[in-house]
């Protein structure tokens, strides 16, 4: 196996800039989010043969061996990386994706030589991203969310120190230099001009309103920037649910209006499952009704299910 490297973190956490920085490295070739093809590689019904097809489909075919020569989809997936990577000159692949935070146990044993960067961001920053994305319903289901993923991160570290390094983003975006000297110390690898300048290049990644800021330089007043948007109540909300992991990572709890009461929060708590289901069910129906007329002239058809938003505050 090469020795790759895996950065994650929560959504909305700063993944993307440090992917933008480390693109710059002339050591290490760098890919954006494959989604989908890491509940392939782990769900132990996926064929090599399966998975070829759809890497095939997202740009990652021509590995060097053949198909009857690959043991497992991991090795597959590995071998299709190291290829893309050779093919742009480069020693070492990266993979930067959310994802694979809901993966890294399975990462870690099935690549022993995989490294792991993990991004952490202040809850309060994160959440407006998770409403908007439509993967929580209300702020208190938004906070519990990130605080499930955090903990989750955190206790892999725990487990894996040698091979995960932690960083904060408002850290990044404060000392970026130095942070990215820490990633750098810990890859192995040199630190570039490219890695620094890194908003001055073009990485190939589709820009939009959640990482616009990766073609600008760090900016530290971007940390505070939530102070301006929450009202107390939200505040209020997403620090009931996050107060234990923040203070973790050295983030204060700072709300004077006091936190939803314990009948509250499960009334949130059903809220966010009772929209959750309607969602499903809305876009299970339509998958189906798009997929069968599609299939009259030989389409197919996707369904984002963040195209709706239920909000409760």
């Amino acid at each position: 196996m090469s020795p790759a490297l895996l950065i994650t973190g929560t959504r909305r956490s700063g993944t993307t800039l440090l992917f933008q920085a480390l693109s710059g490295s002339t050591g290490l070739w760098c890919r954006n989010e494959l989604h989908e093809v890491h509940r392939l590689l782990f769900s132990g019904s996926c064929s090599v043969g399966e998975l070829s097809e759809r890497l095939d489909g997202l740009g990652l075919g021509g590995a060097s061996a053949t198909l009857s020569e690959i043991a497992s989809p991991v090795q597959l997936f590995d071998a299709r990386m190291s290829q893309a990577a050779a093919d742009a000159g480069k020693p070492r692949w990266c993979l930067k994706d959310p994802e694979v935070s809901h993966y890294l146990i399975d990462y870690a044993e099935s690549m022993p030589s995989v490294k792991f960067i993990i991004i952490v961001r202040d809850p309060r920053a994160v959440a407006r991203s998770f409403l908007e994305r439509g993967t929580s319903c209300n702020w208190y289901s938004a906070g519990e969310r990130w605080a499930a993923e955090v903990q989750g991160q955190l206790e892999f570290r725990q487990q894996y120190q040698n091979r995960c390094l932690l960083l904060r983003y408002e850290d990044l975006v404060k000392a970026f230099a130095n942070e990215l000297q820490r990633v750098c110390d810990f890859v192995g690898l040199p630190m570039e001009e490219a890695m620094i300048r890194y908003h001055e290049r073009d990485s190939g990644i589709r820009i939009h309103e959640g990482n616009r800021n990766v073609r600008r330089p760090p900016d530290p007043s971007i940390n505070e920037k939530w102070r301006e948007s929450l009202s107390g109540r939200q505040l209020a909300n997403v620090e009931a649910a996050t107060a234990e992991v923040m203070t973790q990572l050295g983030y204060k709890p700072e709300s004077s209006v006091p936190g939803p009461s314990a009948l509250r929060k499960e009334m949130y708590r059903l809220h966010n499952r009772l929209v959750w289901e309607y969602r499903w069910q809305r876009a299970s129906r339509w998958y189906g009704i798009r997929r069968r007329c599609w299939s009259f002239v030989g389409k197919t058809a996707t369904w984002d299910l963040s195209s709706s938003h239920g909000k409760f505050r």
